[in-house]
């Protein structure tokens, strides 16, 4: 049986706590500031990508959507994942990203310099 945290202990909970409409697009700014990142990134892709109005979707899909993406990439670097996803728009001009094309990117990069190493 898997233990659960309360909402303030468990960063995708807390990812997903509820904020004033006014915040809604804004990720929470008392997050860990990869967190906060990785949030920046998320949105900055699907809106520049915009394949299904991200302003459109309720507030609960949108913390569902974030906290996804902060929980398949909080273990890699800002830089990493600010370089997978310049390069996910580079090569995807037309791509819909998600969480797991921007992990992809970035354990085939780490992989290449494993090689190279």
């Amino acid at each position: 049986m898997a233990l659960k945290l309360p909402a303030a202990q468990d960063p995708v909970l807390a990812a997903m706590t509820p904020r004033p409409r006014s915040q809604m697009s804004q990720p929470a700014s008392n997050l860990d500031p990869l967190i906060v990142g990785i949030q920046v990134e998320m949105e900055t892709l699907i809106i520049t990508h915009n394949k299904f109005g991200w302003q459109d979707l309720e507030p609960g899909i949108r913390k569902t959507i974030r906290a996804r993406w902060v929980a398949a990439l909080e273990g890699f670097g800002l830089s990493e994942i600010q370089a997978a996803c310049r390069k996910f728009t580079a090569q995807n001009p037309d791509g819909n990203p998600n969480e797991g094309h921007i992990r992809k990117l970035i354990l085939q990069r780490r992989g290449r310099e494993l090689r190279n190493a």
